[in-house]
Formats: C-alpha cells, sequence, structure tokens
C-alpha cells in the first residue's frame, strides 16, 4: 500500500460513519413496517430461526434440536428446527475510477470524494450486518472487485481499491466498464450504490442503468469538482484539456464565456438528474468544494431511503 493511500485511509476512517438504511422490499412480511430489517437470531448455514415445532414421524432427523433435548430433563420433548432463508441484502458498490474521476482540487480530488462515500456506504452496511461487493471500473473495463464481504473486513480493501485505482487504464474501443460492472450484478434483487461523476454517459450506458434499476435498488452518488461548472475569474485566452481525451482547446474568457459555461453545465446536470428521475433512481450530488457536506447528506439521503 502506497504512503499517500495509508494517509488517505486513516483520515477516511475518521472522517466517515454510517446509518442503517431502511429498505422496505427487504421483510418478507407483505405488510413490512417502516425500514424492517432482517432478525438477528440465526439457525444452521446462516438461514434464520423461524420457529420451533415438534417432532413428528416423517420429519427429516436433520432438523431435530438436539442442544435442546440434550439439555432438557428426562422427559424433554424432541423439537425440530424451522427456518426461514436468509433476508441478508446484498449491498454492490460500483465505483467510476476512469481518467475524469481523478480531476478536481488540489486539497481532494472526485477519487478522493469517492473514497470517502464508500466508506459512508460500507459503514451503513455494518449496521445492519449486510454483505459487501465493491466493483471498481475504468472506461472501458472492470479494475478490482472486492468481496462479497462482510462490512467490516471490506471497508479497508474497499477503500484502497478506489484510492489507488490506476490512473491511465488502457482503453479499448466499443467496451465500457460500467456496462461490464452492471453486468456482475447478481440476478436477486440488492442495493446497488452508483459513484461516479456521470459525465458523457453513452445511450448504451443509460439503458443499462435503467435496466439495473428496475431490477435493484439504485442510489447513484454523483462526484463533481466546480471547475466542471465554472470555468475560472479573468479575461484573455486560455487553454483547457479534457483530462480523459487529452485533447486542448483554447477559449476566450470573459464573462459571457463564462455565462454559458455555466448555462451549459447545468443543463447537462438538469438532463443527468431527469435521467435518474425517470430512470427511478435516488440519487444526491456532491462537490469537492463542499467535501464537508458530502457524509452528512449521504447519511441523510440514507435515513429518509424509501424503496
Amino acid at each position: 500500500m502506497k504512503k499517500s493511500t495509508q494517509i488517505a485511509l486513516k483520515e477516511v476512517s475518521r472522517l466517515v460513519c454510517g446509518v442503517a438504511i431502511p429498505v422496505r422490499w427487504k421483510s418478507l412480511n407483505p405488510l413490512p413496517g417502516q425500514g424492517e430489517r432482517k432478525s438477528s437470531s440465526r439457525g444452521p448455514n446462516g438461514y434464520e430461526l423461524d420457529s420451533r415445532q415438534p417432532y413428528e414421524p416423517g420429519d427429516d432427523p436433520r432438523q431435530i434440536d438436539w442442544v435442546a433435548y440434550a439439555q432438557g430433563d428426562e422427559d424433554a420433548e424432541l423439537l425440530t428446527i424451522h427456518n426461514t432463508e436468509p433476508r441478508d441484502i446484498p449491498v454492490k458498490l460500483i465505483v467510476n475510477v476512469s481518467r475524469s474521476m481523478f480531476f478536481g482540487a488540489d486539497s481532494v480530488d472526485k477519487i478522493r470524494l469517492a473514497a470517502e462515500c464508500v466508506g459512508a456506504m460500507v459503514r451503513s452496511a455494518e449496521k445492519t450486518e449486510d454483505r459487501v461487493e465493491v466493483i471498481t471500473h475504468s472506461e472501458t473495463r472492470i479494475e478490482v472487485r472486492v468481496g462479497p464481504s462482510m462490512p467490516k473486513t471490506a471497508f479497508i480493501p474497499a477503500i484502497v481499491s478506489v484510492l489507488e485505482a490506476p490512473e491511465d487504464a488502457p482503453l479499448i474501443k466499443g467496451k465500457s466498464g460500467l456496462i461490464e460492472a452492471l453486468r456482475a450484478l447478481p440476478s436477486k434483487r440488492s442495493l446497488v450504490f452508483l459513484v461516479s461523476d456521470f459525465i458523457n454517459l453513452s445511450d448504451e450506458e443509460k439503458v443499462a442503468i435503467k435496466r439495473a434499476a428496475s431490477a435493484h435498488d439504485v442510489i447513484c452518488a454523483v462526484t463533481r469538482d466546480d471547475r466542471e461548472r465554472e470555468l475560472p475569474p479573468g479575461t484573455g485566452f486560455r487553454t483547457l484539456e479534457d483530462v480523459t481525451t487529452g485533447q486542448r482547446k483554447t477559449i476566450w474568457l470573459s464573462a459571457t464565456t463564462r455565462a454559458q459555461f455555466a448555462q451549459n453545465a447545468a443543463a447537462k446536470l438538469a438532463e443527468l438528474l431527469k435521467f435518474f428521475r425517470d430512470a427511478r433512481c435516488e440519487w444526491r450530488v456532491f462537490y469537492t468544494s463542499q467535501r464537508e457536506l458530502a457524509i452528512p447528506e449521504m447519511l441523510m439521503l440514507f435515513t429518509l431511503h424509501r424503496q
């Protein structure tokens, strides 16, 4: 692990916390209560203990509660254990670690903000003991998979997989890392977090997100930098570089060009948020300049989450 990663990991661990995320569809009850979640009583093989019933001829002997029988008196009744399938929610974090995510202010870039978001998500899963899997992806491929594992085990590897993502992952024509990551989701309904700047989504990627949202509970954490919504002050020629393609463009800075740039950025963000609404995804937008607000706002989103 890099020295810089160790320092960042300590700070992320200090900053982040979590809250239980209410998920209504988790319960087996046809009329679930608000925020109802799984029982903490477990049977064998991780199944949840439902009840114990008197043994009857024909019952599977493997279901007999021999421990309870051994602890009883000589008149103790044979009981069989009845379990229900586990109701743990699979929690999946799909994190964009492409070139555009390494853009940001000197103090914190979007990839660091994404790592802090991931930390809060894992800490929140820890509150309800839901297993976590983290999938990082670059522009055209999956980079790292962590888990599925319990949140305490997954926390450090999850943060490191984001902080130590390669900044120069190879580009493969016709491939999308986001689509590949979404294809890796299980068929079982899951709580899915997408952490990305969501810049320049292709039509195919939008279709993949909509498809995922129809099968899973999807929450999008949008990480952005102020320089993506406003041009620097001053007047005169300024050369800008696209961090993804490396292409450069020289523009004339003025009040007019700044206003037009801000208007275009706001329109693109509004279009993105409309897409999230249409796809039935929940979302929050986090800016690197407002880093101190990111965790509280995310925890508020989790607390109010209903699906």
